[in-house]
């Protein structure tokens, strides 16, 4: 319980840092290309466990894309978004990584083939300890619905922008970061 207490005062000191925007970044170049194998293999091993399969799909046209980011902190964002799409994807499901160029943007993906979530809980997916329904209630195993009020926080002091389309029913959910190109 105090273990949980701890990461949950940690998570709740992050959010502040970056609202304050007292966060301290390490903001440099970083190949969306690597990062995005980076994860499928670290994650791969987890998504095995349930026979999930994790994808690299469309990835720019065969030239590298670059991001002004801090890796760490993205790294994290995509972790979050990763481990969420594990929890939501049913065995033998699919997560899909892509990313995609505009000529001053790129807009990173992570799409699962889980059920989806209703539209009514959208606008708030975002918010600081959001829950779904008690279905998705998760605090007995640590999650106090801070995950994703951290992915938005952190992608927002890095300058871009994260999104969500999803309905439930229909197959999938995707999260979409938008950061500034290098």
């Amino acid at each position: 319980e105090l273990e949980r207490l701890k990461l949950m005062i940690d998570d709740l000191n992050l959010l502040a840092q970056a609202d304050a925007k007292t966060l301290k970044l390490e903001i440099s170049r970083v190949d969306v290309g690597q990062l995005l194998n980076h994860m499928q293999e670290s994650y791969t091993p987890l998504a095995q466990s349930d026979s999930i399969e994790i994808k690299i799909g469309q990835v720019f046209s065969g030239k590298s894309l670059f991001v002004q980011a801090d890796r760490a902190r993205l790294i994290q964002v995509l972790g979050n978004l990763l481990s969420n799409a594990l929890r939501y994807t049913p065995t033998d499901g699919n997560i899909f990584l892509s990313a995609t160029a505009t000529d001053d943007r790129v807009t990173l993906a992570v799409r699962d083939s889980g059920r989806g979530i209703d539209t009514e809980h959208l606008p708030y997916i975002f918010e600081q300890f959001y829950q779904i329904d008690e279905q998705h209630l998760n605090a007995e195993k640590g999650k106090m619905g801070l995950g994703l009020a951290i992915c938005k926080a952190l992608v927002e002091v890095m300058g871009g922008t994260v999104s969500v389309v999803s309905n439930e029913g229909f197959q999938g959910t995707e999260f979409q970061i938008v950061l500034p190109a290098s």
